[in-house]
C-alpha cells in the first residue's frame, strides 16, 4: 500500500515517508470494517489517497522539558494532533496519559528541540495503559527534528510508536 499525494514533490520527504508507512500499517494490521454479515473482518486496500493538502489538526507546543517525564499530560494533549516538544536536555518520556484520548487516537510527536528525547519503551514508571511500544523492545531517542506518530493501541493498551 502506498500513500499517494498530489504534487509529492512538494511535501516533506519524510513526512511522506512517514505517512506512507503509516497508511500501510493502517491496511495491513489496523483496519476493521463490518462485513454484510455485520461481522469484523479486514479491510483489503491497495492505496489512501489524498487529493489535497493533508492538515493535521490542533498543534501544541507544551513547555520544555526540564526533568523526565512520568505519564507525560501536556495542556491540549488529549485533542492534539501534533506535538512539539523540546527539551532543555537529554529527556527521557516513559508514557503518555491516555485520559480523553479516542480510542485508536493518532498523534504526531515532533522534536523541535536541540535536546535528545528518549521514549522509552515499556517503562514500569508511568501507568500502563500510558507505555510505550517502540520497534525492537528498545528505547528511542529522538535527536532534532525527529518526529513519530504514536497510535494508542485499545486492545494492547499501549502507545505504539509508528516511526521507521
Amino acid at each position: 500500500m502506498r500513500l499517494t499525494l498530489k504534487h509529492r514533490e512538494r511535501h516533506n520527504p519524510i513526512l511522506s515517508d512517514e505517512l506512507d508507512h503509516l497508511a500501510a500499517v493502517i491496511a495491513t494490521t489496523f483496519g476493521r470494517e463490518h462485513d454484510a454479515n455485520g461481522r469484523h473482518s479486514h479491510i483489503q486496500a491497495a492505496s489512501l489517497t489524498f487529493s489535497g493538502p493533508i492538515a493535521l489538526g490542533q498543534v501544541i507546543s507544551p513547555p520544555v522539558l526540564v526533568a523526565n517525564q512520568h505519564n507525560y499530560s501536556p495542556p491540549g494533549f488529549a485533542t492534539a494532533t501534533v506535538v512539539r516538544l523540546e527539551a532543555s536536555g537529554a529527556r527521557t518520556i516513559t508514557g503518555f496519559d491516555t485520559s480523553g484520548i479516542r480510542p485508536g487516537q493518532l498523534i504526531l510527536v515532533c522534536n523541535v528541540g536541540s535536546g535528545a528525547i528518549t521514549l522509552a519503551h515499556d517503562d514500569a514508571a508511568s501507568f500502563s495503559v500510558n507505555r510505550l511500544y517502540n520497534g525492537g523492545s528498545v528505547d528511542k531517542i529522538f535527536n532534532a527534528n525527529d518526529c513519530a506518530f504514536l497510535w494508542h493501541d485499545a486492545i494492547s493498551l499501549r502507545w505504539r510508536n509508528l516511526k521507521l
